[in-house]
């Protein structure tokens, strides 16, 4: 499933070889500065039914979308 940021994780993996020395580049600087970007820190809360046919909130579970870039 494409995330918040629209890239898939087929994107990721087929432009892996292209992409790992950025994406080093940005997860070392999070490591040394102790910060990580606000928008990666966003998600996409859903509520999706456990039960066919039912009124009830209990029988509803969280899932949440986030970014796919930070999932690595």
């Amino acid at each position: 499933a494409v995330g918040l940021d629209c890239v898939s994780m087929t994107f990721v993996k087929r432009y892996a070889n292209l992409l790992i020395g950025p994406l080093t580049h940005i997860f070392n600087l999070i490591l040394v500065k102790n910060q990580i970007a606000l928008c990666w820190k966003r998600g996409k809360t859903y509520y999706i039914c456990q039960d066919k046919f039912t009124m009830n909130r209990m029988d509803y579970g969280p899932i949440t979308i986030i970014n796919s870039i930070p999932e690595i």
